[in-house]
């Protein structure tokens, strides 16, 4: 997967190169806007989640990719997308807050930290159940799923989105953002 991601970011520099794309680096990760009008409109988002002092590309995401495309389903609009096959991260034109990004990181976080540890699983697993019968969840979309929930209460949390986020919820969050410190 190293080599296939490593061939990945190659291509995607040369794309740069032709004057397609305009790529930087957030640490390890590859940033790619697909011209000047998203690097304008997402740079200043961006910019934000790179101040943090948590750095994200300590999770392996190969790159974060501005998209200059609108994409729907039969749910309504997607205005950003989680890839578990590269741990890449595609944010849409439909995007217009910083929670977006932050959501999608929180699907790698919850990749390295909770999908494959079963006893942090578990203890998320008894927080979302506990959100959900109690109706406590932050946002209607975090009642998707068990993963959705995670991502909505993570961006919940890294935006201050949510002055009454249950104090066990952001625990979790302080302990995961110090690991990525």
């Amino acid at each position: 997967q190293k080599a296939k991601i490593s061939s990945l970011r190659n291509v995607l520099k040369d794309l740069d190169k032709t004057g397609n794309l305009i790529s930087e680096y957030y640490h390890d990760t590859l940033i790619l806007y697909d011209n000047s009008q998203i690097y304008e409109l997402f740079k200043p988002l961006f910019s934000q989640v790179a101040d943090d002092k948590e750095d994200y590309s300590q999770l392996g995401i190969p790159f974060v990719y501005f998209r200059d495309q609108s994409k729907k389903n039969e749910e309504g609009v997607i205005v950003g997308q989680y890839s578990g096959l590269y741990d890449t991260i595609f944010i849409y034109s439909d995007a217009s807050q910083i929670s977006t990004i932050y959501h999608e990181i929180a699907h790698t976080i919850y990749q390295r930290f909770f999908a494959e540890n079963a006893n942090n699983k578990q203890v998320w697993s008894d927080i979302y159940k506990d959100l959900k019968q109690k109706n406590l969840l932050s946002t209607s979309y975090g009642y998707e799923s068990e993963i959705e929930g995670f991502a909505e209460e993570y961006a919940v949390y890294k935006t201050n989105g949510n002055p009454n986020q249950r104090s066990d919820v952001k625990s979790v969050f302080s302990q995961l953002d110090a690991a990525l410190r």
